[in-house]
């Protein structure tokens, strides 16, 4: 039993030594008081920041954001479309059944926030793909 209060005590001193912390000169607190922290203060430009990085997503975001946007609806595309982007252009790539589909599926793409332009490499069955320009 001794030695678990023992052990105990040691274990007390070194918690002390370890968190405390010096006193600023001319303080009128206590060594051994809690010490305070300033509130967290939100950072300015954060809004800014938020509504710039809707417009103007990193690459991978702007894919998944496109690919929940067309899939979202339309599950007979999903595994048909290869999506990609680079710097806010996305490329478009697969067969879909009809011209009317691929027309939809481009103006659904260009309306998700972010996306500059749209590289419309789609193809019907029987057609020849389209070569990136």
């Amino acid at each position: 039993m001794r030695k678990l209060a023992f052990l105990g005590a040691i274990a007390a001193g070194i918690w002390y030594t370890l968190n405390r912390r010096p006193r600023p000169a001319g303080s009128s607190l206590p060594e051994d008081s809690w010490p305070q922290s300033a509130p967290a203060q939100p950072a300015e430009d954060a809004e800014q920041l938020k509504a710039e990085t809707k417009l103007n997503p990193d690459d991978q975001t702007l894919v998944d954001r496109v690919e929940s946007e067309i899939f979202r609806d339309r599950k007979e595309v999903k595994g048909k479309v290869n999506i990609n982007a680079e710097e806010g252009v996305v490329v478009l790539r697969g067969e879909l059944e009809s011209q009317d589909l691929i027309e939809d599926l481009v103006n659904a793409v260009r309306e998700v926030d972010g996306v500059h332009n749209v590289e419309n490499l789609l193809h019907t069955p029987g057609a020849e793909a389209p070569a990136k320009s």
